[in-house]
């Protein structure tokens, strides 16, 4: 995969998802916590497909913005394609992907010609932007293989640090959505997901939720950067929080990402 420090961005949206890349993947410092935090979600997301799905099998990544995921994958030996609607997402994508692996789409996932059907399909920090989640993930289940996996993640309204509304608490204090917008490049986050709120829009749609965890941690962000800067106590701070947020009562209120295994109801 090329560094964004080997890419100069042309257009707006290239510049848009470049200046990410520079905050996380490729920033300066390793101990950077964006960076930090961005990677451990990453990995664990990179590994339920190597742990769920064999080696060569097909993926879709929808709405792979950068293309990190896509290209991490097709490194791995799977069949990716990556989706996003912004033109320019999929224009720095292919500069990354510097040896090809991965088969870019710019346009509508859900309007992929033909019958093909994939092992999996990856929609990281995508239902949060749109107001009818149920038809999302059912418009998803539909492109899968028999026995395949969706991977969904999202807000985690259970945290304790949270200033967006749950997904209900949204939709009645708009009353239905009504007038709701989001930014062109799809930045803006409407809500989040209680356990509850995901499990009923799933089942919704016809699947089931098959494993769920929390990722990152609000223990980790920009007060505690002059800590993790330090030489040896910047790594042991993040060793003790990622073992903190292990804990199954903990991860809950700690963990901003909610990040789950969907599969098709009654697999």
């Amino acid at each position: 995969m090329r560094s964004a420090l080997e890419i100069t961005p042309e257009t707006e949206q290239e510049r848009f998802v470049h200046g990410f890349d520079l905050r996380e993947i490729d920033a300066p410092s390793p101990t950077n916590f964006w960076r930090l935090v961005y990677i451990w979600r990453l990995r664990q997301t990179a590994e339920i497909i190597r742990r769920r799905v064999p080696t060569g099998s097909s993926v879709l990544e929808v709405g792979c913005a950068q293309g990190n995921l896509s290209i991490t994958l097709a490194e791995a030996g799977y069949r990716v394609t990556g989706v996003d609607l912004q033109p320019g997402f999929i224009s720095y994508s292919k500069k990354k992907d510097d040896r090809g692996l991965v088969r870019w789409v710019q346009g509508d996932a859900f309007e992929l010609g033909g019958q093909e059907r994939f092992a999996a399909i990856v929609m990281t920090e995508i239902i949060e932007h749109v107001t009818a989640p149920a038809e999302l993930v059912r418009r998803a289940l539909g492109l899968l293989a028999p026995d395949g996996l969706l991977v969904l993640s999202t807000p985690n309204g259970h945290v304790v640090i949270n200033t967006l509304p749950t997904f209900e608490e949204a939709k009645r204090s708009t009353g239905g959505f009504a007038g709701v917008t989001i930014g062109p490049a799809g930045e803006d986050h409407i809500f989040a997901f209680t356990t509850g709120e995901m499990s009923r829009i799933v089942a919704e749609a016809g699947g089931r939720i098959a494993a769920r965890r929390y990722t990152g941690s609000v223990l980790m962000n920009t007060h505690v950067q002059w800590l993790l800067d330090l030489p040896v106590a910047g790594s042991l701070y993040f060793a003790a929080v990622r073992a903190v947020s292990a804990f199954p009562l903990i991860n809950r209120l700690v963990g901003p990402t909610l990040l789950m295994e969907v599969r098709p109801a009654g697999r």
